[in-house]
């Protein structure tokens, strides 16, 4: 799973239609604070999480089974 941050904005908009190019939308997650900014990417099966930095309680729950430490 690859995930991108801050992707509803200008350079988060071109590494998502990169990664895309590359691999399968299913292994592709965003983390951005207004999900409706990136529904055309969730129509393509991207995985569209909910989280800011400025409220950090929000930050876990989006981050969760995404991220796997080693």
């Amino acid at each position: 799973m690859i995930v991108v941050t801050g992707a509803s904005g200008q350079l988060g908009r071109l590494v998502v239609n990169g990664l895309l190019k590359k691999v399968a939308a299913s292994e592709i997650a965003l983390v951005v604070r207004t999900p409706e900014k990136v529904a055309d990417f969730a129509a393509l099966g991207v995985q569209v999480r909910q989280a800011d930095y400025d409220q950090p309680e929000t930050l876990a729950a989006a981050f969760k089974g995404l991220i796997s430490c080693y």
